[in-house]
C-alpha cells in the first residue's frame, strides 16, 4: 500500500556550518514580454476563473451561495486583463445582486424564523409524555407534532398552513406558537423576490466559463507572467537553501514533553519530544524590490512545516539564526511564506532564486536542495534526476503537482527543485513511499500566485479585512457541515491556539471511533491532532443538525486582528466564533458551545 509522507521532521535543532563568501553578481528581472497565450491570461484571471467555477458546484445552503458569491467578488478585485474584464463583468454584477438580495433576506426573515421555529420547539416540548401520566402524551399533542413535522419553515404557505392547523386545534397553548407563524408568514411573502434571486440559475457564469478558453489554455499551458525579483547572477543553491525550523506553541509542547516522560515505549517517547522540541524542513530564498530602492527578502517552504508554529527560526549555510515570521499560508497548495528578521542582510544579499514563468517539462533535468537530516543533523543535499511527470492531478483532480525522480527525503520539505538554468520550477513537498522515485513538487505557477495573495492580503485595509473575517466565517460554516473528504479544508482553517488547547482531547475522543487516526498520528502528529479538532467540531454541528439555514454571519464583530460573532445552529442553539488574523488570513481561534437558546 502507497502512502504520501511530508518531508518535514520532528527533531531537536541543530545548525548547519560551512560559510563561504556571497557570489558577488546580482541582475533583476522585470515583466517578461507576454506571448499570444499569456495576453489572454493572467494569475488574478486564472484565480477568478476558479471561483466562478465554484459557483457552478454548489452544497446546499445559504451561507455556501454566500460564500460562493463572495469569492468572485474577492478575486474580482485583482488587476485583470481586458479579456478578463468583459468575461466576469456579468457574473460579478450578478454575485453583488444575489449577495443584496441575501442579506435582504435575512435581515427581514431571520428573526422571524428564529421566534416561530422557537414556539414550536416550546409547544412541542409541553406536549412531551410526561411520567406521571404514564408516558401518555396530552390530548391533541399528535396532532401537534403531525403538522410541527410538515412544516417548511422557508415556506410562506407551508407555515401558513402551520398557523391554520393550530388556529383550528383551538388549544390555549397554541397562542405563541400561532402569533409568530402568521408573522414569519408574512414575512416570507415580503421577501419572495429576493429568495427568487437568490435561488435563480447562474446563467451569467455558465456564459462566462464556455467563453472562457484562452484562459484554460493558459492554465493548461501553465502559462504565467514572471515576478519582479533580484536574481544573483552567479548563483550559488547551498547558500540560498535553508534549514527552517518551527517551534509548536507551548501549551502543546508541554503535553507532549509530559506525554513522553509518561511512557515506556521508547519509539513513542521520542516522537512526543520530537513534537515538544519542534519541526524541521526547508526553504529556499527570493529577493523582492521594495520601496524607495530597497529590498525585502522572502523564504518560501512548505505549509505543513510551519503551520500552527508559535515560533519560527531559519538557519542559513554559514550557521547564522534569524527568527521568522509567517506572512502568508497558502490555503490551497502546500506552501507558505516567510519574513526573516535579517537586517545585517546575511541571507541572499546578492540576490536570490528566480521563478520559472513555465510549466516543467517532461523529460527535463532537474535538481532538488534541501537540509534533510544525516547522523542528528541537518545536512545540505542535491540530488538530480528528471521530471516524470509535469503535471500530476493530486487529492480532488485539482491541483496540479510536478512529479520528478529527484531524490528527497524527511527533512527536505520546502526545499527548491530547480530547472537546467537553476530557475525554481516547484517546491519539493512530499514523497510516495512504496514506489521507487516518486517525488512531488508544488508548481511554480502555484507559488507565483502565492505570492500574489500575500501581496493582497498585506495591503488589505480594515474594510477589507471585515469583508475577509466574514468570507471566513461563511467558510467555516460551510466546511462544518460537508462531509469528511472535506475536513482537510476545515482543518486549514482552525488556529494554533484552538488545535493547542483541544488537539490532545479531541485525539482521545476520535480514536474512540475512528483507530486508523492513532496510525496517522505516528506519521504527523501536529496535522492529526488538527484533524481530530476539525472531526469534533463537525461533529457538535451535525448533532445540533447543521446550521440555520438563514445564518449568515451578519452578525460578526470585528477590531482589529480580532473578531466574534454567534452563529445559530438548526435546533436553535449558538455557538460562539472567535477568529484571529494569522499570517494574514483569518482563522478559527476558539469555538465555544452555548447552552441557552437563540431567542432574539
Amino acid at each position: 500500500m502507497h502512502r504520501f509522507v511530508p518531508l518535514g521532521l520532528f527533531l531537536a535543532c541543530a545548525a548547519c556550518a560551512g560559510a563561504q563568501p556571497p557570489s558577488p553578481h546580482v541582475a533583476t528581472t522585470t515583466t517578461k514580454a507576454a506571448s499570444p497565450v499569456e495576453s489572454a491570461c493572467r494569475l488574478d484571471d486564472a484565480a477568478e476563473l476558479d471561483a466562478v467555477r465554484a459557483t457552478t458546484k454548489l452544497r446546499a445552503g445559504l451561507a455556501a451561495t454566500l460564500e460562493a458569491d463572495r469569492a468572485v467578488l474577492a478575486a474580482a478585485r485583482g488587476q485583470r486583463s481586458a479579456h478578463a474584464v468583459r468575461l466576469f463583468t456579468d457574473v460579478e454584477a450578478d454575485a453583488r445582486a444575489r449577495l443584496a438580495a441575501a442579506d435582504r433576506l435575512v435581515a427581514t426573515t431571520a428573526q422571524p424564523t428564529y421566534e416561530a421555529e422557537a414556539a414550536a420547539r416550546a409547544l412541542a416540548a409541553g406536549c412531551a409524555p410526561r411520567p406521571k401520566t404514564k408516558g401518555k402524551a396530552k390530548p391533541g399533542c399528535e396532532k401537534v407534532a403531525q403538522i410541527t413535522a410538515n412544516a417548511v419553515w422557508s415556506d410562506a404557505r407551508s407555515v401558513a398552513a402551520y398557523a391554520d392547523d393550530l388556529e383550528r386545534l383551538g388549544r390555549d397553548d397554541t397562542k405563541q406558537a400561532l402569533t409568530t407563524a402568521r408573522a414569519l408568514a408574512s414575512s416570507l411573502r415580503a421577501a419572495k423576490e429576493d429568495r427568487a434571486r437568490i435561488d435563480a440559475p447562474r446563467e451569467a457564469a455558465e456564459r462566462a466559463l464556455e467563453a472562457s478558453a484562452p484562459l484554460e489554455a493558459c492554465l493548461a499551458s501553465g502559462g504565467a507572467r514572471r515576478l519582479p525579483l533580484v536574481a544573483a547572477k552567479s548563483l550559488d543553491a547551498r547558500k540560498l537553501t535553508v534549514v527552517v525550523f518551527a517551534k509548536p506553541p507551548e501549551a502543546l509542547a508541554v503535553q507532549f514533553e509530559e506525554a513522553a516522560n509518561g511512557t515506556r515505549e521508547g519509539d513513542l517517547a521520542a516522537l512526543y519530544r520530537g513534537v515538544a522540541s519542534g519541526r524541521q524542513g526547508s526553504g529556499f530564498a527570493i529577493v523582492r524590490p521594495g520601496a524607495n530602492g530597497g529590498r525585502e527578502t522572502w523564504v518560501l517552504t512548505n505549509r505543513h512545516v510551519v503551520e500552527l508554529a508559535e515560533s519560527t527560526r531559519i538557519v542559513l549555510d554559514d550557521g547564522s539564526t534569524l527568527e521568522a515570521a509567517p506572512v502568508w499560508i497558502d490555503p490551497t497548495y502546500d506552501l507558505a511564506i516567510l519574513a526573516p528578521q535579517d537586517p545585517n542582510g546575511k541571507l541572499a544579499p546578492q540576490g536570490g532564486f528566480t521563478l520559472a514563468s513555465r510549466s516543467a517539462h517532461d523529460g527535463e533535468a532537474v535538481t532538488a536542495t534541501g537540509y534533510p537530516s544525516l547522523l542528528g543533523s541537518p545536512s545540505f543535499q542535491m540530488t538530480k534526476g528528471h521530471v516524470s511527470n509535469e503535471r500530476l492531478p493530486f487529492a480532488t483532480g485539482k491541483l496540479a503537482h510536478v512529479q520528478h525522480t529527484a531524490s528527497i527525503d524527511p527533512g527536505s520539505s520546502g526545499g527548491p527543485l530547480l530547472g537546467e538554468a537553476q530557475e525554481v520550477l516547484g517546491v519539493n513537498t512530499f514523497k510516495l513511499e512504496g514506489r521507487e522515485n516518486v517525488n512531488i513538487s508544488v508548481p511554480a505557477e502555484a507559488v507565483t500566485r502565492a505570492l500574489g495573495e500575500a501581496d493582497r492580503a498585506r495591503a488589505c485595509d480594515a474594510s477589507c479585512r471585515k469583508e475577509a473575517a466574514r468570507d471566513t466565517c461563511l467558510g467555516l460554516l460551510t466546511e462544518l457541515q460537508a462531509d469528511a473528504s472535506r475536513r482537510p479544508a476545515l482543518q486549514r482553517m482552525l488556529g494554533r491556539d484552538l488545535v493547542a488547547a483541544r488537539g490532545i482531547a479531541s485525539h482521545d475522543e476520535v480514536v474512540h471511533e475512528d483507530e486508523s487516526i492513532w496510525t496517522r498520528f505516528r506519521r504527523a502528529p501536529v496535522a492529526t491532532l488538527s484533524e481530530a479538532v476539525a472531526t469534533t467540531l463537525a461533529k457538535d454541528v451535525e448533532d445540533a443538525g447543521g446550521a440555520h439555514p438563514l445564518e449568515t454571519c451578519a452578525g460578526l464583530v470585528v477590531s482589529g486582528d480580532t473578531a466574534r460573532t454567534s452563529i445559530v445552529l438548526a435546533d436553535g442553539s449558538e455557538r460562539r466564533l472567535d477568529l484571529r488574523r494569522e499570517a494574514s488570513r483569518w482563522v478559527l481561534a476558539d469555538y465555544t458551545v452555548q447552552t441557552s437558546k437563540k431567542v432574539k
